[in-house]
């Protein structure tokens, strides 16, 4: 044992050492520990922050998803109104072109009322008091002149169904928007 003896002394300083490093790589250990466990306290909190946000934005998505589709029911229904009005307008073309057909070979006749302005003192003849007896004088029109008093209401009415199916399509869109959060 005397050959151990000069070695004592490292083994001593070896197992001093040794202690304190364990002690610091324990206490190490611990601080480590709570470091980790702020860390991971950290990265819940920012993983909980992101699935509100997700989840704030998938309930965004849906409402806009829902208000775009009650917008395009709204354009459909209106569209499928302007397409019957179409329909009908076409069934008035018809109609329409029947009746200039008539009057262009002279199977139908348009006349309106004329009074003579010097017929009666004071200018009013039984025509321009609205009276339709024997004394109410008629005058037909010239088959073209006809023609185009009709387009003329034909062309009013189609472009009075288009302005209200317009304004009616722009009102709905307008109240769902107005009404949406």
């Amino acid at each position: 044992m005397s050959f151990l003896k000069p070695y004592i002394g490292y083994v001593v300083v070896a197992a001093i050492l040794a202690a304190a490093g364990s002690g610091y790589m324990f206490g190490h250990s611990v601080a480590k520990g709570k470091g980790d466990l702020a860390v991971s306290r950290l990265e819940k909190s920012h993983a909980d922050e992101r699935t509100a946000q997700a989840l704030a934005h998938a309930n965004a998505a849906a409402e806009a998803r829902k208000t775009e589709q009650s917008l395009r029911d709204d354009i459909d229904a209106v569209q499928g109104k302007y397409q019957l009005l179409e329909e009908e307008a076409e069934r008035e073309k018809a109609e329409h072109d029947s009746i200039i057909a008539d009057l262009r070979d002279g199977s139908r006749r348009l006349s309106i009322a004329v009074r003579n302005c010097s017929s009666t003192p004071g200018g009013t003849g039984s025509a321009a008091s609205g009276g339709s007896g024997a004394g109410v004088s008629r005058a037909e029109l010239e088959p073209e002149t006809a023609g185009r008093i009709l387009g003329i209401g034909r062309d009013g009415d189609r472009n009075t169904r288009e302005r209200n199916a317009c304004v009616e399509a722009y009102n709905k869109i307008r109240a769902r928007l107005n009404s949406a959060p």
